[in-house]
């Protein structure tokens, strides 16, 4: 990505914007899923009860989300792992965290997030 700083932050800006957004749009379908006693792709029935770590990329105070790298995940799905809640022991970026994992459309989301190990 040969580009300046400013035009490597617009476009990183809208990748995150575009994340949240699908993410409301699941969020709003599971809702109207459960409301209607129908089954959905992004209901508790996909989150797995395995913790697993990684480190925190990146967080936007402003759009409320950013992304843990995490070894494992990485390896199987090519990805990072999508982070829109709070963390117990706040946000850190560079801090290890514990997580569960939500999978919504096929994409890795953390769910109970937990900080491990604080960067120096």
């Amino acid at each position: 990505f040969d580009a300046p700083p400013e035009a490597r932050v617009a476009a990183a800006e809208r990748v995150m914007k575009g994340a949240v957004q699908i993410a409301a749009e699941a969020e709003a379908k599971a809702m109207a899923a459960k409301a209607h006693g129908a089954q959905s792709s992004t209901m508790a029935a996909e989150e797995t009860d395995e913790r697993l770590r990684g480190r925190i990329k990146t967080f936007s105070p402003s759009w409320g989300y950013g992304f843990i790298e995490c070894a494992a995940i990485k390896r199987t799905h090519h990805c990072d792992v999508f982070l829109n809640q709070a963390v117990e022991g706040g946000i850190v970026i560079g801090g290890e965290v514990s997580f569960s994992i939500v999978w919504n459309k096929g994409k890795p989301q953390a769910r109970d997030a937990k900080m491990e190990v604080c960067p120096p």
